[in-house]
């Protein structure tokens, strides 16, 4: 996943930069891919149908935060903001 993230890093005056609300998705898209294996593991080890419950809404939430920031993502992309650094004007 990170192979994806570095490449819309962009480098500026010898550092990295990328704004904000792009790092924010990128955390939602990171916490979505947590949220997915504490799931699959709780799934795997759990010890009643109730926890079966807890994990499958855990793994419903994720899938619907991942879904939402990739979307989020996509359209900061197509909008050409996506990873512009502060030394960077965004031309409206």
């Amino acid at each position: 996943m990170w192979n994806n993230v570095c490449s819309h890093f962009l480098k500026n005056q010898g550092g990295w930069y990328m704004r904000e609300c792009d790092k924010a998705i990128l955390d939602v898209i990171d916490l979505s891919a947590k949220l997915l294996f504490c799931a699959d593991r709780g799934d795997l080890k759990r010890s009643d149908d109730s926890c079966g419950v807890l994990f499958g809404t855990v793994r419903d939430c994720a899938y619907r935060l991942l879904d939402l920031a990739r979307r989020e993502r996509e359209l900061h992309i197509m909008k050409g903001t996506w990873g512009l650094g502060k030394e960077q004007q965004v031309n409206n």
